[in-house]
């Protein structure tokens, strides 16, 4: 049994023959809307890959769910604390800014 929501995705590039240098599979659920790829890219930078934008816009999906906005995206990200990996609280740099 196929999943229809389960999507290859190629890249290539144009030489002389069409020669792929990696491929993705991509998977969707129209019901919750969660989107997941091979390539990982979300969960390394938060940032959702253009094989999961891909499969969205496959399932009529035009604007980008909220769970696909994390916090440090947004204007908000300022506001309340930052924790690292192991939960200690991230303190901000004042010298960072006036660098800037």
């Amino acid at each position: 049994m196929k999943d229809p929501w389960r999507h290859a995705i190629a890249i290539g590039r144009l030489h002389g023959d069409l020669s792929f240098e990696e491929e993705h599979i991509a998977i969707g659920d129209p019901l919750n809307q969660p989107v997941s790829c091979s390539c990982g890219m979300f969960n390394r930078t938060g940032i959702l890959c253009a094989h999961g934008l891909k499969v969205l816009d496959l399932m009529n999906i035009k604007i980008l769910p909220t769970h696909y906005i994390l916090k440090r995206w947004t204007r908000q990200a300022r506001h309340g604390s930052i924790q690292d990996r192991q939960g200690r609280n991230v303190v901000e740099n004042p010298k960072l800014e006036a660098q800037l």
